[in-house]
């Protein structure tokens, strides 16, 4: 029974330390939208994503839409 408590105890951990973790795109990821813009993933400041378009202006997308 003890080892069962042990088992629990370690999967409650690592499930606490994996909501932290999510998937980053990658640097030199290109959008390409309908309209015909295309912008490139050029860095991430303080988590969020910087894009460059091809005028090289350098700006960052809100995380929601609603924003």
């Amino acid at each position: 029974m003890q080892t069962f408590k042990m088992l629990g105890t370690g999967l409650l951990c690592l499930a606490c330390l994996n909501t932290s973790v999510h998937a980053e795109t990658a640097l030199g990821t290109v959008a390409i939208y309908s309209d015909g813009d295309v912008e490139k993933l050029v860095a991430y400041d303080n988590g969020y994503p910087v894009w460059e378009d091809v005028r090289k202006r350098r700006f960052t997308h809100a995380s929601t839409p609603c924003a």
